[in-house]
């Protein structure tokens, strides 16, 4: 244990030098996702804290960061998000891997696939009515813009039933440029709140998109190279193959056997801090939540929208949410296993009189069988910085007892 410990201390958690632009093969730099924890944090836990073919589950899975350094390190990832958009964003990147070790690649020439699948000779009204599109899109986007959007779904959908990989890869693309396309440029909370562009100005989606899947080819190229090399021994498909991604509450995680997991790594919601679900909001419009995306929202512990409530109510429910997730948490490791916390303290008028950290690190020790072992404050980088309002963040690991 000293030594461990004398590990996890030598180690300079700010990762100052980090930078996703830097690492665009990597296939965590796919996906936009708001207030995610950079990939180095869980790749060092990972391989201190686990051994090759344990298993590693993230309650608040996100865009899948954990789950795809655990793979990286063969071994087994449980996935768990309340957000559909997120966990489908997950089994996107998953399918993108298998799809190349299959040799079911993707076309070579994307755009010229894209220019032969037009719109089907009907009114837009027509065909988003079919597709189950809202007519939001024509307040946010140019209709030039639309027009390369509605080819791109055509083109999905044309393919689902016979290549069903491929139509959730397709999705992934889509969704991750659909900001970029869209004519608000302003920061995401646009986006999360409904703020709807004052102009509409034309964005070249169709280049947008073309550009994202040869990304999303080449990191799934790079990272079968990468698990080959690093893994000798190792079976990609077979770490895929078992990969659980569920779309969850992790207050209760039924679907996931007692004493059944070595290492827990996630990033709870930091209170008051974000509204995951619809940051989402554009990737709605075009394939829109099947339970509603007023009803799911709901359910989000700790979100956003509560900053302006009455903490007496907020924060104790936080606390006792957050109270569940640890009882899961608890339930699901092994004995000796490791549970790793990465939380920041929300910033709004709520959050000011509390210590929600180490609040929450008191109801683990005091509540649960978890002993504290490590804790350090992180600095996060100034990009992060402008998304999360969160400047500073905290790793604790805790340790399972018999």
């Amino acid at each position: 244990m000293d030594n461990l410990q004398q590990t996890l201390q030598g180690i300079n958690w700010n990762f100052s030098d980090y930078n996703s632009a830097k690492y665009p093969l990597d296939i965590n730099s796919i996906p936009w996702y708001p207030a995610t924890f950079i990939p180095p944090i869980p790749k060092f836990l990972i391989a201190l804290l686990t051994k090759s073919g344990d298993t590693v589950l993230d309650p608040f899975g996100g865009k899948g960061t954990t789950a795809i350094e655990t793979i990286k390190q063969n071994r087994f990832p449980l996935y768990n998000d309340l957000n559909p958009f997120a966990a489908e964003i997950t089994t996107a990147l998953l399918y993108a891997i298998k799809s190349h070790i299959n040799g079911n690649t993707f076309p070579d020439d994307e755009e010229a696939y894209l220019g032969e699948c037009i719109v089907p000779i009907e009114s837009e009204e027509a065909f988003i009515s079919r597709c189950g599109i809202s007519n939001d899109v024509f307040k946010w986007y140019d209709a030039n813009t639309l027009t390369e959007i509605f080819s791109i779904v055509n083109l999905m959908y044309l393919d689902q039933e016979n290549n069903t990989e491929l139509f959730y890869v397709r999705k992934l693309a889509l969704s991750s440029i659909l900001k970029q396309a869209s004519s608000q440029p302003g920061h995401f909370t646009y986006i999360t709140d409904n703020c709807k562009p004052a102009k509409l100005i034309y964005k070249n989606a169709k280049k947008l998109y073309v550009n994202k899947m040869v990304q999303i080819k080449l990191a799934a190229q790079d990272m079968i190279k990468q698990f080959s090399l690093t893994n000798p021994d190792g079976s990609l498909s077979t770490v895929l193959d078992e990969a659980k991604i569920v779309t969850g509450d992790a207050r209760n995680m039924g679907w996931i056997n007692s004493l059944s997991v070595n290492l827990v790594i996630t990033s709870p919601p930091y209170l008051c801090a974000q509204d995951y679900i619809k940051t989402m909001r554009l990737t709605n419009l075009f394939f829109p939540d099947q339970e509603g995306f007023d009803i799911t929202p709901k359910k989000e512990i700790g979100p956003r929208n509560k900053r302006r409530s009455k903490a007496e109510l907020v924060i104790p429910n936080y606390y006792s949410d957050m109270d569940r997730v640890f009882s899961e948490i608890e339930r699901v490791l092994v004995p000796k296993g490791f549970f790793c916390l990465i939380i920041g303290q929300g910033k709004s008028k709520i959050t000011a009189e509390y210590d929600t950290i180490s609040d929450l690190c008191d109801i683990i020790k005091q509540k649960h069988r978890l002993n504290e072992i490590y804790h350090v404050t992180r600095k996060i980088g100034n990009r992060v910085i402008q998304v999360g309002g969160v400047d500073t963040e905290d790793i604790i690991v805790f340790q399972k007892t018999n």
